[in-house]
């Protein structure tokens, strides 16, 4: 019998008010320049969501957002050593809340942006853009947009 060894990360499309979503964009070195959405690795003892919004406090400092429903999985990476799942979740927050980058974390900018922006930008993996699409026809069919 094989053991599996895999990872799991959450991430969220996050609406405010204006309909626009929340991009970070990554500074390290190999990443550098390009935009992904916020969200990490979930830890063993977090139970599904959890884990996000602990990554989602920790990375920019956002609370009072609403997970809706995860709406798009992937599994990405090569299968040696550690397979790689990533669950991407509908959200939303009132207002325009202010993002707060920590001092020591792996991004420099924080943005709210249209759709149709978010779309154009260069993203750490390219399976984003199809991410975001996906969970923004969640948004319309829930009435979460319009």
């Amino acid at each position: 019998m094989s053991h599996f060894v895999g990872e799991v990360s959450e991430h969220a499309v996050i609406y405010n008010a204006d309909d626009n979503i929340l991009l970070l964009r990554h500074t390290w070195e190999h990443l550098k320049g390009k935009w992904h959405l916020p969200g990490g690795r979930m830890d063993a003892k977090d139970t599904p969501g959890q884990g996000l919004l602990r990554e989602l406090r920790e990375e920019t400092g956002l609370t009072g957002v609403e997970l809706i429903m995860p709406c798009h999985a992937s599994r990405w990476g090569a299968a040696k050593p550690v397979v790689k799942y990533s669950i991407a979740y509908l959200a939303k927050v009132q207002g325009t809340p202010k993002v707060i980058l920590p001092p020591d974390e792996d991004h420099d900018l924080a943005e709210w942006v249209a759709v149709e922006e978010a779309l154009g930008r260069t993203f750490t993996f390219p399976e984003l853009a199809d991410v975001i699409r996906g969970v923004h026809v969640w948004a319309k069919r829930l009435g979460v947009v319009e």
